[in-house]
C-alpha cells in the first residue's frame, strides 16, 4: 500500500477543509432533517452522508468513477435517477411540513437505518460528487508513483472524516437552536418547505445538464 507523502496529504487536508467548511447541499440536508425530526435523526442523517461519501470513495479507487465521467450515457443515467429521487425527497418535504403543524411527537419518527439509508442515497445519487472526485483528487496524485487505488483511499479518508466532523457539527448546532426557539412547531414548517424548495431546485437543474449534455 503506497500513502501519499506528507507534504501532499497536508495540502490536500487544507484545500479539502476549505471546500467543506463552505455550506453546502450536505449542511442543508443534515440541518433539515435536525430541524424537522430531532437530533438523533440529523446525527444519522450526518453519517449516511458519509457512508455516501465512503461508496464514492470505493468507486473511486477502482477507477469507476473515472468511467462514468468519461460516459455521458452512464452520467446521464445517474443524474436522471438522482434527480426522480430528488423530486420524490421534496414531495414528502412539502407533505411533512405540512404534518409539522402539529407536535412533534405525534409523527411517528423514522428508524434510524431509514435515516442513514436516505441521507446516503442523496450523497450517492449525486453527480456532481463523482466529478468532485474525478476533478479535486487527480491533481494530487502521483501516477508514476503507481498503486493509485491506495493513494485514492488515502485522500478519500481525509475527506469522508473532515466531512462528518462538519456534517456533526451542524446538526448539533441546529438542534440547539431548535431547542432554543420559541416557535418550534413554525420553525419546523419554514424549513421543511425550504427544503422542499431546494430538492426541487436541484432536480430541475440535473434534468436541466441532462438535457442539455
Amino acid at each position: 500500500m503506497r500513502i501519499p507523502p506528507a507534504e501532499n496529504l497536508i495540502a490536500f487536508s487544507l484545500a479539502a477543509t476549505a471546500l467543506v467548511a463552505v455550506p453546502g447541499p450536505n449542511h442543508f440536508y443534515v440541518v433539515s432533517r435536525t430541524v424537522l425530526a430531532g437530533r438523533r435523526s440529523g446525527l444519522t442523517a450526518a453519517v449516511g452522508i458519509e457512508v455516501g461519501t465512503g461508496l464514492h470513495i470505493g468507486l473511486a479507487a477502482v477507477g469507476l468513477s473515472q468511467l462514468l465521467a468519461a460516459s455521458p450515457g452512464a452520467m446521464q443515467a445517474v443524474t436522471i435517477t438522482g434527480a426522480g429521487y430528488l423530486l420524490y425527497l421534496a414531495f414528502r418535504a412539502l407533505r411533512h411540513s405540512s404534518m409539522a403543524q402539529q407536535p412533534r411527537s405525534a409523527a411517528a419518527p423514522s428508524s434510524w437505518f431509514h435515516e442513514l439509508l436516505k441521507a446516503a442515497a442523496v450523497n450517492v445519487l449525486n453527480p456532481k460528487v463523482i466529478l468532485f472526485f474525478v476533478a479535486f483528487l487527480t491533481p494530487f496524485l502521483d501516477q508514476a508513483g503507481g498503486d493509485i487505488p491506495s493513494q485514492v483511499l488515502s485522500y478519500g479518508v481525509i475527506v469522508l472524516a473532515l466531512g462528518l466532523i462538519s456534517n456533526l457539527t451542524y446538526a448539533l448546532a441546529a438542534s440547539t437552536l431548535s431547542a432554543l426557539t420559541t416557535c418550534a412547531v413554525s420553525s419546523r414548517t419554514v424549513v421543511g418547505r425550504l427544503q422542499a424548495g431546494a430538492y426541487l431546485i436541484l432536480a430541475l437543474v440535473a434534468m436541466a445538464s441532462t438535457a442539455l449534455a
